[in-house]
């Protein structure tokens, strides 16, 4: 047709050595708990993957009651770390489906894994809600390497992030943003600047059904200075060897400094967290937090048994906002009344 090439170029830097590493996952939606017959699958890589194409039993959904293949549509989010798959259909209710992801990363290391999974009893059309944010509204003093994160009620699509903005003065700056089971995390390219406000504006968020979070945004403002040192527990409530503590008490740990609520959230069993003492099952309980973020507060899901002793643990996956893991393993042990 004597359409004109348009020229074009690119450029890039090499590392210093090979790559022979491949591409691990860091999370996905579809695993665990039964996924909306609804959703769309998300996996989440540490490095960038290569083009994509769905194809029977390479990259594919498997309907094991039927025994056939369901349409996909895969796609790759701007930085080439997340794969979405897309099912032409709702899929059925309370039945299990195979999805098998394999992908290549750009100096052509392999990703692959099929793992089965099953659905939900219908649909989800509820929209998400923010449980908490982090550094808290309004909070003044926050170190300059804060890393803000926002915990919502359900995990977040990876590919709508992009309405996720972090301004001072009304520009932007540099971060990276990303999506890991509830938890949205903003990383700032270099540390903030000293005394200076910042807001944390969210639109376009969607949850895995496409669901959409209402627009919503919080702000702070940082001290002068950076937070590398590790968060340490004030108190223990009941503190450590209280007797006769009633057995519908909430247990509540204080540290030094506010926390972030993903780090526990994320890791209730290894973060904050209550176990019965001679046995080391963990006791199911509700968390809440103080407005300043340091205090969690853990309520029993039902009463403790009564002459019982219990032990809370404040352990290593507990961070502050500033990512920094506390330090040993601080624990307390109180026993409950007769």
């Amino acid at each position: 047709a004597g359409n004109a090439n348009v020229l074009a170029s690119s450029s890039f830097t090499t590392g210093p050595a090979p790559d022979f590493t491949p591409p691990a996952q860091v999370s996905n939606n579809y695993t665990g708990a039964p996924v909306p017959v609804n959703a769309a699958f998300t996996t989440v890589l540490n490095e960038a993957v290569g083009p994509l194409t769905a194809s029977q039993g390479s990259n594919s959904l498997f309907d094991f009651t039927l025994g056939t293949y369901q349409n996909i549509v895969l796609s790759l989010s701007s930085d080439a770390r997340t794969v979405t798959a897309l099912p032409s259909v709702n899929l059925v209710p309370n039945r299990t489906y195979q999805y098998c992801l394999t992908v290549r990363d750009l100096s052509g290391n392999q990703f692959s894994q099929c793992p089965n999974f099953s659905t939900s009893a219908g649909a989800d059309n509820t929209a998400p809600s923010i449980v908490v944010f982090a550094p808290a509204n309004g909070v003044t003093g926050i170190p300059v390497n804060v890393r803000p994160t926002i915990q919502l009620d359900e995990a977040a699509s990876p590919n709508s992030l992009t309405g996720i903005t972090l301004t001072t003065g009304g520009n932007p700056v540099a971060a990276s943003i990303t999506a890991s089971n509830r938890t949205i995390t903003i990383v700032p390219a270099q540390p903030l600047a000293f005394n200076t406000a910042y807001t944390v504006s969210l639109t376009g968020v969607t949850d895995i059904a496409g669901n959409p979070l209402p627009a919503a945004n919080f702000s702070f403002t940082t001290g002068s200075v950076a937070d590398v040192s590790a968060p340490t527990i004030t108190t223990f409530s009941p503190a450590n060897g209280t007797l006769n503590v009633p057995v519908n008490q909430p247990i509540a740990v204080t540290f030094n400094e506010p926390i972030d609520p993903s780090s526990i959230l994320n890791n209730t069993s290894t973060s904050t967290y209550m176990v019965t003492t001679a046995t080391g099952i963990i006791v199911p309980v509700t968390y809440s937090f103080s407005a300043d973020l340091r205090t969690v507060t853990l309520t029993p899901v039902a009463p403790l048994n009564a002459g019982t002793q219990y032990t809370v643990r404040a352990w290593s996956p507990t961070r502050d906002i500033s990512g920094n893991a506390v330090a040993g393993s601080p624990q307390a042990t109180f026993t409950t009344a007769p």
